[in-house]
């Protein structure tokens, strides 16, 4: 969105629109709108969950008024993008949240002050004019000024004789469970099976005792994570990864306008949609039954001057390498990401605003992920898997909290509350290993092509951390633990194999002092580095079956073959 300058809303009525295009009006009516909505009055009252649209309807007695708010959105698109993102965002905005008389006071006078220029959009008068009449009732409606006392809004019951068992329990305000060092899990799976949007992604006969909260992790369950990846998942200050402020509502909303719908990832019930609009109506109307999610977004004005990664808090338990791919996600209420592992790489995300998710985690042992293979391409993997995994947590965040996913995490995420989410890809010194088990168990085999054939490459870039970080003996036994999956690579990608021979010849030009135990148990002590050589990389240095130590002129990658010379007793690579 380019051209005007962000004038107040007190200066808008001044604006001549007879002096600009229509586009530019839309533009100037845009700006004037964000600019009011990213005003920084009230940021630290109290905020809330639900939005002025739904506190209308509750004061007005109705469960939903589904029909109404699909019209307006629908109306609201066809008159332009500017002006569904005008409404949508004053639905949504935190700082409008449910805030009583004086919030709703605010956006009546700021219709009020820019009649002028809504009075231009036909459509968007009349439809701006119900959400005046909506902002009125719900001023004058007895809501207490304070903004704690507004937080436990409850919406009067329906107007019948007596009010059934569901009508109380639907009438109860908004209490998710606190996250504190609970020793079982159990609130939260009894908050899951009220909320029926929730409650079809869960194996009902589940028994408690197979998850446990990550906040009250035992020992045991420590050393099985430790075993199998980096460690447990970990929580820290969501604030402490930010290089700077994160980006507001407002600049989320703005950029993801820019995208071209068919670049957008939209997934509908698991599978990938079209659906886009839909999926921005939700942040402002949640859908139960259908809700629709957009992932992987790329915004890169955004990315430039903020960046997001690793913190000291996190760097006490793992230190990140190659932080790398931050996309953003927007993940409306009800949505639900089933049971899946993001490549084999580890990852750490933190939601924006109001938005908070519950997680379900599983570590990568090999049971784990052989499941897992089992049911590629299968739904309701969480449902199916609950009695089975072993080693699960379940952790709650909001805004204020980052989480930590090491390598391999299998996880399955809840939406609470609506909103956004960052996320950045990573990797550890001890990521190759579970990654290697992410390879063996084919879990790759589930991507596109193209998805599938990069993923190789991360695994390249997982083996590079580990060999130039002291992790070499994580990373000998992953390289030896997938090396026939590898040379089945090797014959159909000469891309990955110029990779691979780089990051070999990188660490072997170092000529290093390996002192361990080959896993094939093929060699020991000193032998070891020359047993690497011959029986571990040979093949991939070599396209005719040739040993290392005779080059070989055949080779087309461009990178120089290993050789092997004796000098002073010892076996090294040269250049």
């Amino acid at each position: 969105m380019s051209g005007p300058t962000f004038m107040s809303p007190v200066d808008s009525s001044t604006v001549s629109l007879n002096d600009v295009g229509s586009t530019q009006q839309d533009d100037v009516f845009l700006c004037t709108q964000l600019q009011y909505l990213s005003s920084r009055h009230g940021r630290h009252l109290e905020r809330t969950h639900r939005n002025i649209r739904t506190a209308v309807e509750y004061l007005k007695g109705k469960r939903a008024a589904r029909k109404f708010v699909k019209a307006c959105w629908q109306r609201a698109l066809a008159i332009s993008p500017q002006a569904f993102m005008f409404l949508s965002g004053s639905f949504t905005h935190h700082h409008l949240l449910r805030r009583g008389q004086y919030a709703c006071q605010q956006l009546i006078d700021l219709l009020k002050r820019n009649q002028s220029m809504i009075d231009q959009h036909s459509e968007l008068s009349s439809l701006s004019a119900q959400f005046l009449n909506d902002l009125k009732q719900l001023a004058q409606a007895d809501i207490s000024e304070n903004p704690k006392s507004s937080r436990s809004l409850r919406r009067p019951a329906p107007r019948t004789e007596k009010a059934t068992r569901a009508q109380e329990e639907l009438l109860a305000p908004y209490k998710p469970p606190t996250h504190d060092d609970e020793p079982a899990v159990a609130p939260w799976l009894d908050y899951f099976r009220k909320e029926p949007a929730f409650l079809i992604h869960l194996d009902l006969a589940f028994d408690h005792s197979k998850l446990g909260l990550l906040t009250s992790a035992t020992e045991d369950l420590r050393t099985l994570w430790r075993t199998h990846t980096t460690g447990l998942p970990t929580i820290v200050p969501a604030a402490a990864c930010w290089r700077g402020d994160p980006p507001t509502f407002e600049q989320l909303w703005v950029e993801m306008s820019k995208i071209k719908v068919n670049d957008l990832r939209v997934y509908e019930q698991g599978e990938q949609s079209a659906n886009a609009a839909l999926a921005f109506c939700q942040m402002a109307r949640p859908n139960q039954d259908n809700p629709i999610c957009i992932i992987g977004m790329e915004l890169p004005a955004l990315v430039r001057c903020r960046a997001f990664g690793g913190c000291a808090q996190l760097h006490q338990r793992a230190t990140t390498y190659l932080e790398q791919r931050t996309v953003f996600n927007m993940t409306p209420k009800f949505s639900f990401v089933d049971l899946h592992t993001d490549y084999g790489k580890d990852g750490i995300s933190a939601t924006l605003h109001d938005c908070e998710k519950v997680w379900g985690m599983y570590p990568p042992t090999l049971h784990n992920l052989q499941w897992m293979a089992e049911h590629r391409g299968q739904q309701a993997k969480l449902a199916q898997g609950m009695g089975v995994l072993e080693g699960g947590v379940v952790a709650h965040t909001t805004s204020a909290e980052a989480v930590y996913l090491p390598a391999g995490c299998l996880h399955a995420v809840f939406t609470l509350v609506g909103g956004f989410l960052v996320s950045i890809d990573c990797t550890t010194q001890r990521s190759v290993w579970p990654f290697a088990q992410y390879l063996r168990c084919n879990m790759q085999a589930e991507l596109g092509a193209t998805d599938e054939r990069n993923c190789y490459f991360l695994f390249l870039d997982s083996l590079d951390v580990a060999l130039q970080n002291a992790g070499e003996r994580d990373a000998f036994r992953a390289w030896i633990e997938v090396e026939d999956v590898l040379q089945i690579k090797r014959k159909s990608d000469r891309g990955w194999v110029r990779a691979a021979r780089k990051v070999w010849d990188d660490y072997l030009k170092a000529d290093p002092i390996i002192d361990v135990e080959c896993p094939c148990q093929g060699a020991v002590s000193s032998y070891f580095l020359e047993h690497l050589k011959v029986r571990h990389l040979r093949w991939l240095f070599n396209d005719t079956g040739q040993g290392p130590t005779e080059p070989n002129s055949g080779v087309e990658s461009g990178t120089k073959v290993i050789r092997r010379r004796v000098k002073r007793g010892k076996s090294h690579v040269d250049e």
